[in-house]
Protein backbone atom coordinates (compact mmCIF):
# COMPACT_ATOMS: atom_id res chain seq x y z
CA UNK A 1 0.00 0.00 0.00
CA UNK A 2 1.77 3.15 1.19
CA UNK A 3 5.49 3.35 1.62
CA UNK A 4 7.01 5.58 4.23
CA UNK A 5 8.76 8.52 2.64
CA UNK A 6 11.58 10.20 4.48
CA UNK A 7 12.26 13.75 3.34
CA UNK A 8 15.68 14.40 1.87
CA UNK A 9 16.17 17.29 4.28
CA UNK A 10 14.89 18.66 7.56
CA UNK A 11 15.80 21.31 10.10
CA UNK A 12 15.32 20.48 13.79
CA UNK A 13 15.27 23.59 15.99
CA UNK A 14 15.24 23.22 19.77
CA UNK A 15 15.30 26.12 22.21
CA UNK A 16 16.32 25.72 25.84
CA UNK A 17 17.36 27.89 28.75
CA UNK A 18 20.99 27.35 27.70
CA UNK A 19 20.56 28.45 24.08
CA UNK A 20 19.37 27.04 20.80
CA UNK A 21 20.29 23.95 18.82
CA UNK A 22 19.70 23.75 15.09
CA UNK A 23 20.31 20.32 13.58
CA UNK A 24 20.55 19.99 9.80
CA UNK A 25 19.63 16.53 8.53
CA UNK A 26 19.97 15.25 4.95
CA UNK A 27 20.93 17.28 1.89
CA UNK A 28 21.33 21.05 2.02
CA UNK A 29 21.03 22.45 -1.49
CA UNK A 30 19.17 24.98 -3.61
CA UNK A 31 15.82 23.32 -2.94
CA UNK A 32 16.20 23.33 0.87
CA UNK A 33 18.37 26.37 1.63
CA UNK A 34 15.49 28.78 2.35
CA UNK A 35 14.39 26.66 5.33
CA UNK A 36 17.89 26.97 6.77
CA UNK A 37 18.10 30.71 6.12
CA UNK A 38 14.75 31.32 7.84
CA UNK A 39 15.63 29.16 10.84
CA UNK A 40 19.05 30.76 11.29
CA UNK A 41 17.64 34.29 10.97
CA UNK A 42 14.96 33.51 13.54
CA UNK A 43 17.45 31.93 15.94
CA UNK A 44 19.97 34.75 15.62
CA UNK A 45 17.24 37.35 16.02
CA UNK A 46 16.04 35.84 19.29
CA UNK A 47 19.22 34.47 20.86
CA UNK A 48 19.20 36.93 23.79
CA UNK A 49 22.96 36.55 24.19
CA UNK A 50 22.74 32.77 24.41
CA UNK A 51 24.61 30.53 21.98
CA UNK A 52 23.12 29.18 18.79
CA UNK A 53 24.68 25.83 17.89
CA UNK A 54 24.34 24.41 14.38
CA UNK A 55 24.86 20.64 14.44
CA UNK A 56 26.09 19.36 11.06
CA UNK A 57 26.61 15.73 12.13
CA UNK A 58 23.65 14.39 10.11
CA UNK A 59 24.11 16.63 7.08
CA UNK A 60 24.93 14.29 4.19
CA UNK A 61 25.48 16.84 1.42
CA UNK A 62 26.00 20.57 1.03
CA UNK A 63 26.21 22.60 -2.18
CA UNK A 64 27.34 26.17 -2.80
CA UNK A 65 23.98 27.65 -1.80
CA UNK A 66 24.15 25.84 1.52
CA UNK A 67 27.70 27.04 2.09
CA UNK A 68 26.59 30.59 1.29
CA UNK A 69 23.74 30.36 3.83
CA UNK A 70 26.16 29.24 6.56
CA UNK A 71 28.56 32.07 5.68
CA UNK A 72 25.72 34.62 5.74
CA UNK A 73 24.61 33.45 9.18
CA UNK A 74 28.21 33.55 10.42
CA UNK A 75 28.62 37.14 9.17
CA UNK A 76 25.30 38.21 10.73
CA UNK A 77 26.28 36.62 14.02
CA UNK A 78 29.66 38.35 14.03
CA UNK A 79 27.99 41.69 13.31
CA UNK A 80 25.81 41.14 16.40
CA UNK A 81 28.68 40.03 18.65
CA UNK A 82 28.93 36.31 17.98
CA UNK A 83 27.23 33.39 19.61
CA UNK A 84 26.89 31.12 16.55
CA UNK A 85 28.78 27.80 16.66
CA UNK A 86 28.99 25.18 13.90
CA UNK A 87 29.92 21.68 15.02
CA UNK A 88 30.45 18.05 14.06
CA UNK A 89 30.22 17.86 10.26
CA UNK A 90 30.24 14.33 8.86
CA UNK A 91 33.12 13.20 6.65
CA UNK A 92 31.69 14.28 3.28
CA UNK A 93 30.52 17.69 4.43
CA UNK A 94 33.77 18.26 6.35
CA UNK A 95 35.70 17.46 3.17
CA UNK A 96 33.74 20.04 1.16
CA UNK A 97 34.14 22.65 3.89
CA UNK A 98 37.90 21.98 4.05
CA UNK A 99 38.33 22.08 0.26
CA UNK A 100 36.61 25.46 0.10
CA UNK A 101 38.37 26.69 3.28
CA UNK A 102 34.98 27.53 4.73
CA UNK A 103 35.85 25.46 7.81
CA UNK A 104 38.48 28.07 8.70
CA UNK A 105 36.05 30.95 8.31
CA UNK A 106 33.29 29.28 10.33
CA UNK A 107 35.64 27.95 13.01
CA UNK A 108 33.92 24.59 13.07
CA UNK A 109 34.14 22.77 16.40
CA UNK A 110 34.65 19.02 16.72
Amino acid sequence: MGELFEPAFRVDHVESADGQLIKLVGELDLSTVEDVRRTLQTALGSDGGKPVVVDLSELDFIDSTGIQALLEAHAASNADGGGLVFRSPGDEVARVLRMTKVDETLGIAG
